[in-house]
């Protein structure tokens, strides 16, 4: 192959690794995953999936779905581009699908363009709607119709609806709270969700350096709760205090990506190519892994 260079460039390095990338991606999962010994990063994002269904007792131990996922519809917020859309709503070898009805909230309408061309368009049990999940006041009368519809059982009487917030939920503005309020009050929905909370034992200056980290990633500050005034937000919003779990996974969560963010970049370099701003997204999460100042949590409201 004829290449065109510069005087100070050589003719033959590995910059045309770039020519045998997948493109489109195999996957494009986007959550801090569930870390395992060997974990490629789809597998971790997927297993965090798993895991927080497992919590919520849709999904066993060994992968299938529970006898008490008979019926299940599903509104998820922040699907992201499509994989957990697909994990959720379509048949795997030894797992049928999990959810029956599906109501897929972005804020990214983008991502809702690539994941509706990968799930090859909408169907009347599966809807994708680009809106602000903080914020259910604002939905246009579509979006509530498709999600009342969801609520609507009729002679079903095993049927299960529930709200998935899978990593998504510490961004939302004002807060969590109006969209919990909305998904007990309006619709009686169980929640399963992975979130972040603030640690019990935190010192003013942790607390200072994350108020800075949350006003320069547009985060809000008030969104970082600890875990009894979690339990006092979902009460408010009418769920039962003893049927809120708050499970703490952030060994398996923050060392796990921090390194594997760190590892990646590392082998892109040789490339030219590198992990751009996520490089400050792995150090942020190795902070929280060595401070404990955050915890990585899984939450289940029934």
């Amino acid at each position: 192959m004829v290449l065109f260079r510069g005087k100070d460039d050589n003719l033959y390095g590995l910059e045309h690794a770039i020519l045998n990338l997948d493109i489109p991606p195999r996957s494009m999962w986007m959550n801090m995953g569930y870390w395992e010994p060997g974990s490629t990063f789809p597998e971790a994002c997927q297993r965090l999936l798993e895991v927080v269904l497992q919590h919520a007792r849709l999904l066993d131990q060994d992968g299938k779905a529970s006898t008490r996922a008979s019926s299940v519809r599903l509104i998820d917020v922040g699907f992201g581009c499509g994989d957990q859309t697909m994990y959720l709503t379509q048949d795997a070898p030894g797992r049928r699908a999990l959810v029956n009805r599906y109501v897929g909230i972005t804020l990214n309408p983008v991502q809702k363009e690539y994941a509706r061309r990968r799930l090859n368009g909408e169907s009347p049990d599966l809807r994708l709607f680009c809106a602000d999940a903080a914020r259910p006041e604002s939905w246009d009368s579509e979006l509530r119709e498709a999600v009342m519809a969801l609520a609507h059982r009729g002679s079903d009487t095993d049927c299960q609806l529930w709200l998935l917030a899978l990593d998504t939920l510490y961004h939302f503005h004002p807060s969590r709270e109006p969209l919990f309020a909305y998904a007990r009050k309006e619709l009686n929905a169980s929640i399963m969700a992975f979130d972040l909370i603030l640690s019990d034992s935190t010192t003013w200056l942790q607390r200072l350096i994350l108020r800075v980290v949350c006003l320069l990633g547009s985060t809000p500050w008030s969104n970082f709760v600890r875990a009894d005034a979690y339990r006092d937000m979902l009460v408010r919003a009418g769920y039962d205090r003893d049927k809120i779990e708050i499970h703490d996974i952030s060994e398996r969560v923050f060392p796990g990506i921090a390194e594997y963010i760190q590892r990646q970049d590392a082998e892109l370099r040789p490339f030219g190519l590198g992990v751009g701003r996520f490089g400050v997204a792995g150090r942020l999460f190795g902070w929280w892994g060595r401070s404990g100042v955050v915890s990585g949590v899984i939450v289940v409201a029934r």
